[in-house]
């Protein structure tokens, strides 16, 4: 607990599930340095047919975006943010049926603008683990080769998919 440091809280207007995220700014942090248990990339829903409006966005303020690249089935921007967070943008269509109140005032035109969270990518030496806990919360669990694509539920059915 660090009671000087204040979060910062990303959110839809309404708060919907799966558009939440909080980050706690540290100065002079160490980089990032992966290791098992840990989260290594966080995902973002963007609606299909974005992700060149992403890339050439993110590339003209000057960040350092990935060649798109195609994963469980869908297209998605790696990139990463100022302090290592290694984060994409993934073109979901499930992100269309989510509820959604676009932001009027954006300068990111509505047909575009993010959704939510999609997914997080974790590093774990052993699947067994994980799996397990995911499954006993109700989340469907099958193996694609060194990573488990693994879908959670809530009790309204709302989709906020995660890759463990």
């Amino acid at each position: 607990d660090c009671p000087g440091t204040y979060p910062l809280f990303h959110a839809h207007r309404e708060g919907q599930p799966c558009t939440d995220s909080t980050f706690f700014p540290v100065a002079d942090l160490a980089p990032r340095r992966d290791g098992d248990g840990l989260i290594t990339e966080v995902a973002l829903a963007i609606p299909p047919g974005s992700i060149e409006f992403w890339s050439a966005r993110l590339t003209k303020s000057g960040v350092a975006v990935g060649e798109p690249e195609t994963r469980f089935g869908a297209r998605m921007l790696p990139l990463a943010d100022p302090h290592g967070l290694r984060l994409a943008l993934v073109e979901s269509e499930s992100a269309l049926a989510r509820p959604f109140t676009v932001w009027q005032d954006s300068p990111v035109p509505p047909q575009h603008q993010i959704r939510g969270l999609e997914s997080a990518r974790l590093l774990e030496r052993d699947l067994a683990e994980p799996a397990a806990f995911l499954a006993a919360g109700g989340a469907p669990t099958t193996e694609a080769g060194p990573t488990m694509p693994v879908t959670a539920r809530s009790r309204e059915a709302r989709r906020c998919p995660l890759l463990a």
